[in-house]
């Protein structure tokens, strides 16, 4: 099986229930500012996966040019008898220094790309 991918989303937040159920609130991929750079507030990353074989799973964040924004602590897949995994990043405070499509990754051991989503920042007319 390796690496088979069910989610990899960018929402508002995500709360996790005491029987593990993971609830997202307001997903969304495009980021409209009125002024760059943007300091976002907060947002969170989740990911869901089929795995047969244990790593370290990361997100890496990449600006429009490719080069790198952030890299997030690597989460360690436990055993799991049904092998599926997921985990949520909630960041604060990121700044996006330019306009464009900013592409989120999912990685195995730092270096294997699971997965890629695009968050784009869309720089929006002046507030009336």
């Amino acid at each position: 099986m390796a690496h088979k991918i069910a989610a990899l989303l960018i929402c508002d937040a995500a709360a996790t229930g005491p029987d593990g159920k993971i609830t997202l609130y307001g997903l969304f991929d495009v980021i409209g500012c009125h002024k760059l750079p943007l300091r976002y507030p907060q947002f969170t990353v989740y990911w869901k996966l089929l795995a047969d074989r244990l790593g370290k799973i990361s997100v890496r964040i990449e600006k429009p040019d490719g080069s790198p924004l952030l890299s997030l602590d690597p989460f360690e897949l436990q055993k799991n008898p049904f092998g599926r995994h997921q985990g949520v990043y909630t960041l604060t405070g990121v700044e996006f220094p330019v306009s464009g499509d900013y592409k989120v990754l999912l990685l195995l051991n730092d270096t294997e790309e699971i997965e890629s989503t695009t968050l784009t920042i869309q720089k929006v007319g002046p507030m009336q």
